[in-house]
């Protein structure tokens, strides 16, 4: 297959897999309800725990891993270039924050998607574990955890690749990654500097919750 033509089909089906909106569904079947209504409107995991608890956080944080895996492996089968891998991983990103079966929009903020293109891409990112899981621990802001793993791992990858331990495009999609997982953190970022961000396992009090009919 031609290179241009594996790359762009590459990209739209990492786009299209990463926007199925699993945090939704999961909601919606064993909930009944509509997980847009509930908590910050996403559909990632952190807003599933409000709903599901800890089984259905676990069984978002797998699928929209997944889908960051799946995103990296087709692009590495239709092209076999770390470029294209890179490119199709930022497209993962996208569709699971604007998913084109949302209309795009409604998504989540891409945190475990991005990490599970990462980790296939470079396992050493293993590294950042602790550097997520510390300040999550520490302060029950999953948000924080998310926003100091994706500033910190641009430079361990920087490193990495001038050491030639992993691809220059594999730090391009770090720092592209983690830039674009940042900038879906805006709002969290106010709500911590003025202490209103809702910690794990706080329920929102102007949470309104949608039955599906």
């Amino acid at each position: 297959m031609n290179i241009a033509i594996g790359a762009l089909i590459a990209v739209i089906a990492a786009f299209l897999v990463g926007g199925i909106p699993w945090g939704l569904l999961l909601v919606r079947v064993f909930a009944k309800q509509d997980i847009r209504t509930i908590g910050s409107g996403k559909t990632g995991a952190t807003n599933v725990l409000r709903v599901l608890g800890w089984q259905g956080f676990a069984a978002a944080i797998v699928l929209d891993l997944l889908k960051g895996i799946a995103a990296v492996f087709i692009a590495r089968g239709l092209t076999g270039n770390p470029w294209v891998e890179a490119v199709a991983g930022v497209a993962a990103i996208a569709g699971h924050t604007w998913s084109p079966y949302l209309g795009f929009k409604g998504g989540g903020r891409g945190m475990v998607t991005a990490i599970g293109v990462g980790f296939t891409m470079a396992p050493l990112l293993l590294l950042l574990i602790p550097v997520f899981l510390i300040p999550v621990l520490i302060t029950r802001y999953m948000s924080l955890g998310n926003l100091i793993a994706a500033s910190v791992a641009p430079f361990v990858m920087l490193y990495a690749a001038a050491q030639g331990w992993t691809e220059w495009a594999y730090f391009f999609y770090v720092a592209a990654g983690g830039a674009f997982v940042i900038f879906n953190h805006a709002d969290n970022i106010q709500r911590i500097r003025a202490g209103t961000e809702r910690k794990i396992g706080e329920k929102s009090p102007t949470t309104a919750v949608q039955p599906i009919p």
